[in-house]
């Protein structure tokens, strides 16, 4: 009996041990997290536009409750160059392919009063598929637009978006 009960826990043990899973931890390189971060905040931004839209507001007007949430965590204080630069920033971490070493961004004007800038590939999934989510490419732009708008007006300045062909061209000027 007690050797019975020996090749039980013996059989028990091996057969426990055997059935486990191998889950690891990935090593993931910072391209990939990046890109995967990326497809994250589109996909949540066009995923919430539709539920929005749902709830009977537009892109626009969803987009003016973000930007007046997210303006309150923007400085107090912030020139018209050092606004424009974070938004070019944003965007140029925003855009482009993956698979291009092609700049994104492009600046076509630049005055005292105004900088004028070219994205290229904001989404370039959804510029493709005309819509993801249940959100136009012209829904995200106009949400993009009146986020940032709002942000910019705490500091005196505008921000429009407009799609020209396969671009959008953005333009921060002061008021």
């Amino acid at each position: 009996m007690k050797n019975l009960f020996i090749i039980s826990i013996i059989l028990f043990v091996a057969v426990f041990s055997y059935s486990q899973t191998a889950v690891t931890v990935p090593e993931i390189p910072l391209e990939n997290k990046y890109g995967l971060a990326r497809a994250f905040m589109y996909n949540n931004m066009c995923t919430a536009i539709n539920i929005a839209k749902t709830e009977g507001k537009t892109a626009e007007e969803y987009g003016i409750l973000l930007g007046n949430l997210y303006k309150a965590s923007w400085p107090e204080e912030k020139g018209f160059e050092e606004f424009a630069q974070d938004c070019i920033y944003h965007l140029v971490c925003l855009s482009g392919k993956m698979d291009s070493e092609s700049p994104s961004v492009d600046l076509t004007n630049q005055s005292e009063n105004k900088i004028v800038f070219a994205v290229s590939d904001l989404h370039p999934n959804l510029f493709e598929q005309g819509e993801m989510w249940g959100t136009s490419f012209e829904e995200l732009i106009q949400c993009w637009e009146a986020v940032y708008n709002q942000i910019a007006g705490k500091y005196n300045l505008s921000y429009t978006m407009e799609t020209d062909e396969n671009k959008v061209i953005v333009t921060v000027k002061k008021n």
